[in-house]
């Protein structure tokens, strides 16, 4: 596999990225076919994140499977070190954060072990390429290799009619193997967490599990001014009424979103109008067997 130190110098970043991984991109995409139900089984202890979403913590053994799904222009990063810990982020345009140099930093013990990252998604390249740039900068001050095991990204993504061939990473902890797999189980309260992201000021990862593998969903005040109220009962009727249109309005490749954007995005409008003006308290999960509980 391709270091990221390796490259450091190409002038094309993004297409140097792709081209080294080439055998191992191939591979996952062919796993889609070759599996009967290309889903991660919700008996399988799983650490999804949604859309502006990150985890970093303990893996093994309290997980089995890491990723993301639904990342259309988006990008699924997953970052997993020799020392069990293992990062994962479903990063838009708008949130390439600061948080890679401490997923890097904690998966490398600062840089004295090795390893591994993982990338898939963005089938038009624009989120990667910025996904890849912070990377190199986070990983320029270790003095440890870091490679890149996957980099399923851009062309190499898009089918003859220029739709992604897959929005998903899975990540198997034991095996290290990366399956273009969505999620059974994306763990609980959906409609609040992405409210979350979509009320929150500025672009950082909402960092949704903690070191201590404990799952936190901060306090939510929900305020819609009145304008913002009417948009949102609007899409509701939009939804139901027209999906295309729905999806016109409110997506940024209305073409190319899976089957789950219209029912998420209605069950967080639905939410915030119910919630709003009130203020959702704090809660915490934990992972046992292959469920988040509340603790």
């Amino acid at each position: 596999m391709p270091l990221l130190s390796d490259l450091k110098n190409s002038s094309c970043l993004f297409e140097s990225a792709v081209g080294a991984t080439s055998t191992e991109n191939e591979a996952f995409l062919a796993r889609l076919t070759s599996s009967s139900k290309a889903v991660v089984p919700s008996t399988r202890p799983s650490l999804f994140v949604l859309q502006g979403e990150c985890a970093l913590c303990q893996g093994s053994p309290k997980f089995d499977m890491v990723g993301s799904d639904d990342a259309t222009t988006c990008v699924v990063v997953v970052i997993t070190g020799e020392n069990r810990m293992v990062y994962v982020a479903h990063v838009d345009e708008s949130s390439c954060d600061e948080s890679l140099v401490e997923a890097l930093t904690a998966c490398t013990d600062h840089g004295q072990s090795r390893a591994k990252v993982y990338l898939a998604g963005g089938y038009d390249g624009s989120v990667g390429d910025s996904v890849l740039r912070n990377l190199m900068t986070s990983s320029s001050g270790l003095e440890t290799q870091v490679s890149l095991e996957l980099c399923c990204l851009g062309e190499i993504n898009r089918d003859e009619r220029g739709f992604p061939r897959t929005r998903a990473l899975a990540v198997d902890l034991q095996s290290g193997t990366p399956y273009p797999f969505t999620f059974e189980y994306r763990g609980p309260e959906i409609s609040r967490r992405h409210a979350q992201r979509s009320l929150a000021t500025g672009c950082r990862l909402y960092p949704l599990v903690k070191r201590s593998g404990v799952m936190h969903l901060a306090p939510l005040k929900v305020i819609l001014g009145y304008g913002d109220k009417f948009f949102y009962e609007r899409l509701l009727t939009v939804a139901k009424d027209d999906p295309d249109e729905f999806l016109q309005q409110y997506s940024t490749s209305p073409l190319h979103e899976s089957d789950m954007f219209i029912p998420d995005m209605v069950g967080m409008i639905t939410f915030m109008l119910s919630m709003n003006g009130k203020t959702v308290p704090e809660a915490h999960y934990e992972m046992t067997g292959s469920e988040w509980r509340t603790v």
